[in-house]
């Protein structure tokens, strides 16, 4: 286990459903890249935050202008739509540096550094993207980020979730689930649910490996990772550590749906 993915488990197991997303995101970066730039992280945020101080009267619509201005005009975050599935694009240190992310990724930008001037952003998991929400709006609206800020109501998303749904009506309580805000520690677990899908769309197994680990770490109720992680030791040709991940899979979920193949796989390697 890397000192990274130490760190991100007892981040996990210190603050729960709950841990600081810039830290979190930082710990990600360096497991992914070997090196540490989380006092370089913190410090862009309070560097970004500088200017943004209002008084506490203010309303809510001049607050958030005030930072779209900031992070989305002056400082020109935006959406990297060229690149989009690059990996880099995950990589909080290299996200402030290109000032291009992902949307899950300037989503925790923009929370971290509204947060410095006290004004509290919720993560919102909407299907395919990924969006903030102030907290004291009501009724409750949303900023994308990746659009420069854009501001969405509740109607605009529940449109394009029945668009995504071929058309057929989605329900108040789906509509709710999907809008309600995420829990910080889901929200790194979606970060690595990219990262895996990234490195496994370019073949490097190991990488996808670290990602798996860190899911594992961060959501350890995934227990199909544990799965996956016993087909990518196998790739990597680590028999022995593969059956462990195969029979921890199957001692957490004994009646899985494809519990007869995963035990196949077994015999095959302990032939």
């Amino acid at each position: 286990m890397t000192e990274a993915l130490t760190r991100l488990t007892q981040l996990t197991r210190i603050y729960g459903d709950h841990p600081p997303l810039g830290d979190g995101a930082a710990l990600i970066a360096w497991d992914e890249t070997g090196v540490d730039h989380r006092e370089q992280v913190r410090t862009t945020f309070d560097t970004w935050a500088k200017g943004l101080l209002g008084r506490a009267d203010e309303p809510l619509p001049v607050r958030l202008a005030r930072l779209n201005l900031r992070l989305f005009q002056e400082l020109g975050l935006r959406g990297d739509e060229d690149g989009y599935d690059d990996p880099v694009n995950s990589l909080i240190d290299e996200v402030i540096q290109r000032r291009r992310g992902l949307p899950i990724l300037l989503s925790i930008v923009t929370i971290e550094v509204a947060a410095r001037v006290g004004l509290q952003l919720d993560p919102i998991g909407f299907p395919g993207h990924f969006l903030v929400s102030p907290r004291e709006g009501e009724p409750r609206f949303y900023v994308d980020p990746f659009h420069a800020g854009a501001i969405l109501r509740q109607d605009d998303l529940r449109a394009r979730l029945t668009i995504g749904m071929a058309g057929r009506g989605v329900s108040p309580e789906v509509v709710e689930q999907l809008l309600g805000p995420l829990s910080p520690r889901l929200t790194l677990t979606r970060m690595n649910h990219n990262l895996k899908g990234s490195w496994a769309r370019r073949g490097d197994t190991a990488r996808t490996l670290a990602a798996v680990d860190r899911i594992l770490a961060l959501a350890p109720e995934q227990v199909d990772e544990h799965r996956d992680r016993g087909v990518l030791l196998v790739q990597l040709e680590r028999p022995e550590e593969a059956l462990d991940a195969f029979e921890r899979y199957l001692h957490l979920v004994p009646g899985a749906s494809d519990a007869a193949t995963v035990r196949g796989w077994m015999r095959s390697l302990r032939r």
